[in-house]
């Protein structure tokens, strides 16, 4: 942000020089894709007495979601 600042204070003098408006216009299309890029991470997590374990990781929602279907249903016929 502070390049883009910069470049705009520059472009509206009297220099020509929009470098820093340039690498500022980069670096936030740059942060936009990386934060378009980044997912979530879901875990299943399992819960004792003697406290909780993540004991799978992924960032695919619908497989921890398949995972933790299937331990409830094998609870449920557990019991």
């Amino acid at each position: 942000m502070f390049f883009v600042l910069t470049g705009l204070a520059v472009l509206f003098s009297d220099s020509h020089m929009p470098v820093p408006l340039i690498i500022g216009i980069i670096v936030v299309i740059l942060a936009i894709l990386w934060l378009r890029s980044n997912k979530p991470t879901y875990h299943v997590v399992i819960a004792s007495s003697s406290g909780e374990v993540h004991a799978l990781t992924s960032k695919n929602k619908g497989y921890i979601e398949s995972i933790i279907n299937s331990i409830n249903e094998a609870i449920i016929r557990y019991k």
